[in-house]
């Protein structure tokens, strides 16, 4: 389902098994349980998507730490039917990037891109990027594309 959460909650509020409503409960994006949301509630005054963005920058450190960064790494790991597939993902301010998804120790996808040409490996075969690959990888390399 998507859509505005009035919207999206009207339907399965009305689901019933067996002569009985089922319960919907609701938790926080920590996985806390809390109360069903106000939609109604009022927008505080002044609040936009920006005004959020920039208190967040601020609350990080400013936006001149944010522009320090140089570089960063992000690892991640999944299970899917038992395997493990791992995530590997690096990106630096001079446009480079790398991207390896391995299941079981073994590389099934990777991309290379060191700010002028690039490359990727899937399933054994390497295939240059096109230009409008490297322009597209370029937009995205940074460590914060704006």
């Amino acid at each position: 389902m998507a859509g505005k959460g009035s919207e999206v909650l009207e339907n399965p509020e009305k689901v019933e098994f067996k002569g009985k409503k089922l319960p919907v409960l609701f938790y926080t994006k920590t996985a806390e349980r809390t109360e069903k949301p106000d939609y109604n509630a009022a927008t505080p005054e002044g609040l936009t998507a920006e005004s959020v963005i920039e208190n967040y920058i601020k609350a990080i450190g400013g936006k001149e730490k944010l522009e320090g960064v140089d570089s960063y790494s992000m690892t991640a790991e999944a299970e899917m039917q038992g395997m493990k597939l791992n995530l590997e993902l690096k990106k630096t301010s001079k446009d480079q990037f790398m991207q390896d998804i391995q299941m079981m120790g073994n590389s099934v996808s990777k991309q290379v891109f060191d700010g002028d040409k690039g490359y990727m490996v899937a399933q054994g075969q390497r295939k240059d990027f096109s230009e409008e690959e490297i322009t597209k990888i370029k937009e995205e390399s940074a460590p914060f594309p704006s």
